[in-house]
């Protein structure tokens, strides 16, 4: 009879060896752990998920895709690897991991449905199944990403931060392996994932379960802190978001080397080099190269001081690249809001030639001679403009481009087109209050 913990108590999790017949604290009796490596592919687990297909394996964990009886949902099931069902702290780690996703509810996050322990002692969770493909694969396959693009995701990412940090956990594992590049209303969104590595502070904090005398991460991505193994605090997320960003709009991580020993001292000693002095034909915007040198500051007080703070400077950034939303963009945006009216999508739609026009709130941009313009619209006449409403000194380096259909020479199409634009502008404006309300 072995003396290694190889039962579970399916109500606190606690590990005992096989000699132990029930938990004493809850009385109830214990489940042995399967140390099976069969896959479970044409298995229904815990009695209710069957499992279709393996989506892939990691260090501490395998993924299925399942169909969730009775009701028919598509899900994602993790399910604890064999080397770690006799591990302590393996499985506490991912008990964790489940309480630490189960917490969130932003759509930036991947859900948790369902925790437990199955009757042949496979320890699991199952979560949303979140189709797309991950950043590191866009990365891979596309070199780099488009500016406008990354700011985006990273403030999805931010987003998710924000929630994580808020109910006292630290992702402590931000890579774009760990972030899925999804769709929503026809938007590409980002949804963080594996919070494999998470650490609960705080209040909510539980005896130490992620400290097993390791440094915790990738080290590619880790902050100074982590790779000296100090206290890690919300700011160590914000580091790894910049090294992040830096290789989105670079390919390339920050810091590289033929071991992880150089390049955790590389976290601890090299400044990074600026994007416009590394990558200068990439033309990326000079406030936002400063923007990711901030996260990376080697001080955690220069950081950003919140993931909030990093999103709210993002959303600047992104004003001062693209200008605020503008014709059938701001259709598509006023469309999808319960605010929209149809006078109001009626008037927008007669300034832009019509709603008909595809064009998505998430904009490709091209630029010409340092000056932002919508790519791929139909042929149109372009007014620069200056006003209240579009001009902002501090984020702007140019007068808003607006594209508008070319208008008729006469006199009244004229007219009609400047009564219909200025009625456009309007909606830029109520679309712009919306927005503050909504945050």
């Amino acid at each position: 009879m072995r003396d290694v913990p190889g039962h579970i108590c399916p109500t606190c999790f606690e590990q005992f060896s096989s000699d132990v017949g029930s938990c004493p604290t809850h009385k109830v009796p214990l489940v042995e752990l399967s140390e099976s490596r069969r896959s479970l592919v044409g298995r229904t687990l815990d009695g209710k998920y069957e499992i279709v297909e393996l989506l892939g394996t990691g260090g501490m964990a395998s993924v299925y895709r399942a169909v969730q009886r009775p009701i028919g949902r598509q899900v994602a099931v993790k399910v604890l690897a064999p080397d770690y069902v006799l591990d302590k702290v393996g499985v506490k780690r991912f008990v964790l991991e489940a309480q630490a996703a189960s917490m969130l509810r932003s759509r930036y996050s991947a859900t948790i449905y369902d925790f437990g322990l199955s009757p042949d002692g496979y320890v699991f969770f199952s979560m949303e199944l979140a189709t797309g493909a991950l950043l590191h694969d866009a990365i891979q396959r596309e070199g780099c990403l488009q500016v406008e693009r990354t700011l985006h995701i990273v403030m999805d990412v931010c987003r998710s931060l924000e929630e994580a940090h808020a109910n006292h956990i630290l992702h402590r594992d931000l890579k774009p392996g760990n972030v899925m590049l999804s769709e929503l209303d026809g938007h590409e969104i980002a949804k963080v994932l594996d919070f494999g590595t998470a650490k609960i502070i705080g209040p909510k904090a539980s005896a130490r379960m992620t400290d097993v005398g390791m440094i915790a991460g990738t080290p590619e991505y880790m902050s100074p802190e982590q790779a000296m193994g100090s206290e890690a605090g919300p700011s160590s997320d914000l580091y790894s978001l910049g090294v992040m960003m830096y290789e989105m709009l670079t390919g390339f991580p920050p810091f590289s080397g033929s071991n992880s020993m150089k390049v955790l001292l590389a976290h601890l000693d090299d400044p990074p080099r600026p994007i416009g002095v590394g990558f200068p034909e990439l033309g990326v915007p000079a406030e936002v190269d400063a923007f990711v040198l901030k996260l990376l500051s080697k001080d955690p007080a220069s950081r950003p001081a919140s993931a909030r703070e990093a999103r709210i400077e993002l959303e600047r950034l992104l004003l001062a690249v693209v200008g605020p939303l503008s014709g059938s963009a701001l259709v598509e945006h006023l469309r999808s809001s319960e605010r929209a009216s149809d006078v109001g999508l009626a008037a927008v739609g007669v300034a832009q030639g019509g709603p008909g026009t595809p064009h998505p709130a998430r904009r490709a941009i091209s630029r010409t001679a340092g000056v932002p313009h919508l790519a791929g619209t139909r042929p149109a006449a372009t007014v620069e403009r200056e006003s209240a409403a579009a001009w902002d000194e501090d984020s702007h380096s140019g007068p808003t481009r607006v594209d508008v259909p070319a208008a008729s020479p006469t006199s009244a199409t004229a007219l009609a087109y400047y009564i219909a634009l200025s009625v456009g502008v309007l909606g830029v404006a109520l679309m712009a209050i919306a927005w503050v309300l909504e945050r």
